[in-house]
């Protein structure tokens, strides 16, 4: 099987998607850390709503002012992810038009 070589979530999700689809698979494990998971999950049922997801948390093993720095991370790239996904979306279906 392909192997998706990304370099950040959003890629994860649009390298991922064909792969599992031309393999016929309709569930996945969704495994990441507990702080990113909110946006991994996001972004993968935003891109990839096809696929049921079993979402797996890992523990993120920092001390609490190292987890509020990724959390405060992860709120704000998830409002940049959110929009990047709002226009990829459009451009996908302004083409398919």
């Amino acid at each position: 099987m392909p192997i998706a070589e990304s370099r950040f979530t959003l890629e994860d999700a649009l390298l991922t998607k064909p792969i599992l689809k031309q393999a016929a698979i309709s569930e996945v494990a969704l495994i990441t850390s507990s702080f990113h998971m909110k946006r991994a999950k996001y972004i993968f049922n935003r891109l990839c709503p096809e696929f049921l997801l079993e979402c797996v948390e890992a523990p993120t093993p920092v001390c609490e002012y190292e987890l509020e720095k990724l959390l405060a991370h992860e709120v704000r790239a998830l409002q940049r992810e959110a929009e990047n996904i709002d226009k990829l979306l459009a451009d996908i279906e302004t083409k398919t038009q």
